[in-house]
């Protein structure tokens, strides 16, 4: 018996960079193009992986205003659409996927990109596309709050504590938790060691399957 079955989980929600696509060599090579611009040190620049770029923009640069720093995210944003060269899917989310679609198991995918950034890297990674497309202009608070979950959940039609949260960012782990949710992290991204908050780790998505479903 798998924990959905084990917890009577009604849905699973999942972060999409890291999680199901790996979109890693555009993000670094973007998040370099911006710190050049903005005059920083990207490597003591506080960019954090999961996290939404407004405020990882403010606190690289504080002495911007408010409309700089929305300017500076546009800026950021149109390098990442036009960058999705090497984004793939991660290895086992197509029978992920399909395995809870047989088992009539809803799922989603929540994350911290805009609307046309999510859609751009979804496209490119070819993955399947859920009913519930969670992207930042639908909730107030980015990860770690925990509204990204919440807004799925809602639009789910299920409370936030029946789901579970699959994440490869620290933030990300935090928002699920925050949200009521059993959190799975994936490693993908991140160590393991760097996740220990989440109820349960795991190597890759065969091994989350495994996890999941028996």
């Amino acid at each position: 018996m798998g924990l959905i079955a084990e917890r009577s989980i009604r849905a699973v929600i999942f972060d999409m960079d890291g999680t199901l696509l790996d979109s890693t060599g555009s993000v670094e090579r973007c998040w370099d193009k911006l710190a050049e611009a903005l005059g920083v040190d990207r490597a003591r620049a506080p960019f954090a992986h999961g996290v939404p770029s407004i405020p990882t923009i403010a606190a690289c640069r504080p002495d911007l205003s408010a409309d700089d720093v929305i300017e500076w995210n546009r800026f950021h944003m149109r390098l990442e659409v036009e960058d999705t060269k090497g984004i793939v899917p991660i290895d086992g989310v197509f029978d992920l996927i399909a395995a809870l679609e047989a088992a009539n198991v809803p799922w989603a995918i929540a994350t911290s990109c805009q609307g046309e950034l999510a859609e751009a890297r979804h496209a490119a990674a070819g993955i399947p596309r859920p009913k519930v497309f969670v992207v930042a202009e639908m909730y107030d608070r980015g990860k770690p709050a925990p509204d990204p979950f919440l807004t799925a959940a809602e639009l789910l039609g299920v409370d936030a504590s029946t789901t579970v949260v699959v994440e490869d960012a620290p933030a990300g782990i935090t928002g699920g938790l925050a949200a009521g949710a059993t959190v799975c992290a994936v490693v993908t991204t991140h160590d393991a060691s760097e996740m220990r908050d989440a109820h349960f780790i795991t190597p890759t998505l065969r091994d989350l399957q495994e996890l999941l479903l028996g």
